[in-house]
């Protein structure tokens, strides 16, 4: 099998400096990889994403002992959302940026690697409110990026992180042959993002470790190397993958009540004016980016409001985690986010809800889900209905 090339050259940009190891590194350094899953992108152009998985995966087994399991169709698509390039492949740190947008990588829990999709489909993924709180739990920065790297800056940053991103050339004739040695022969197919694990000194040369995302037919295993004498001037760039302190844990809104949140606001593509005369698109949103929705707000469609709304319900998990000091069970904080959303983030901190679930009072919380029914300051039946909804969901037992 032939497998699809995708890596870019990150953009030029001014970087700090990074200083290759002042101290005599050892004349090998293969760090254990055993543990993380051998990934197979068959067809799609999405080596960024696969090899910034086990990236995701190595750092999180390596501070907490399990891995998570990062999803590659996640970081290749939040990567197109920030290059917004059309065709196929993309750049490392389009990947970092699209971590960033979103809070994080999110696992194969919520988006599994369905690489027999098509490219197009793969790749433009509607970041759901599920998604992205559990990306939130990945918090990922990039500690280190170099451009054009030297080899002893490679063995420093594997003696420092353990395993690396970069980006390589790859030719036709010796890296599909699977065989693991991957020589560099005139004829390059195109960029290719692998991971490197580890390196050796063999006489003048040093030879690299790699971590390829073509399966375990590939090489040993899925695992290759590459002579430094080959690859001199053909590796583009090199990136640490490190995750950041992330918030603390709290439950991620079930997609079900994210559809009933939807069906409680319902759709619409154009502007309009809710009971309260405020200005709302899509399901419930009031702003977008900051900016107030207004009657001259374009239309939007369904899967635009889809992310919008995904993007929104974060800060409302996050309203509803920082104003009740608690714990809550998963309904109780569901029907929570709901009530949050519609009343604002300002309303709930301040509400019987909360003083009274921080009180241990739930009965008391639930009841008072049914004193938010009112629309200046006359009872609305749609309101009563939805608050009938959410107290029912509050004290459903969690089985």
């Amino acid at each position: 099998m032939k497998y699809s090339l995708g890596a870019f050259k990150n953009p030029t940009r001014e970087l700090p400096h990074f200083e290759a190891s002042a101290v005599m590194l050892p004349p090998s350094i293969i760090t254990d990889i055993s543990m993380l899953p051998v990934l197979d992108q068959q067809q799609t152009p999405a080596c960024v994403g696969h090899a910034g998985a086990n990236g995701v995966n190595y750092d999180y087994y390596k501070k907490n002992g399990s891995v998570p399991n990062s999803s590659p169709r996640w970081n290749y698509s939040s990567a197109k959302d920030v290059d917004g390039n059309i065709d196929e492949g993309t750049c490392a740190l389009s990947m970092f940026k699209g971590w960033a947008m979103y809070g994080g990588s999110a696992t194969e829990t919520t988006v599994p690697n369905e690489v027999t999709l098509p490219v197009t489909e793969y790749t433009q993924l509607i970041k759901t409110p599920t998604m992205v709180l559990d990306a939130e739990k990945y918090p990922i920065v990039n500690e280190v990026e170099i451009q054009n790297p030297t080899a002893q800056q490679l063995m420093t940053l594997i003696s420092q992180y353990g395993v690396v991103l970069i980006a390589v050339d790859v030719d036709e004739e010796t890296w599909m042959n699977q065989d693991g040695n991957c020589a560099l022969k005139p004829g390059a197919a195109g960029g290719h993002e692998i991971l490197l694990y580890g390196y050796e000194t063999v006489g003048n040369d040093i030879k690299f470790h790699i971590r390829n995302s073509w399966g375990t037919s590939w090489g040993n295993q899925g695992n290759g190397y590459f002579m430094w004498s080959d690859y001199q001037g053909n590796v583009y760039d090199a990136m640490s993958v490190t995750l950041s302190t992330p918030k603390p844990m709290q439950p991620i809104i079930q997609s079900s009540t994210t559809s009933l949140i939807c069906g409680f606001e319902g759709f619409s593509s154009t502007p309009y004016q809710d009971q309260g005369g405020v200005w709302t698109i899509g399901y419930g949103t009031i702003e977008i980016d900051g900016v107030p929705v207004t009657a001259d707000t374009p239309a939007i469609t369904e899967e635009q409001a889809q992310a919008l709304m995904a993007k929104q319900l974060v800060s409302y998990a996050d309203a509803v985690t920082n104003s009740i000091t608690v714990p809550l069970n998963q309904n109780q904080f569901d029907a929570c986010c709901s009530l949050c959303y519609n009343i604002g983030t300002g309303g709930f901190a301040e509400s019987t809800v909360v003083k009274d679930c921080n009180a241990n009072n739930f009965n008391g919380a639930a009841d008072a889900f049914l004193l938010w029914d009112k629309v200046n300051g006359q009872v609305n039946q749609d309101l009563v209905n939805r608050r009938n909804v959410e107290r029912a969901l509050f004290l459903t037992p969690v089985s």
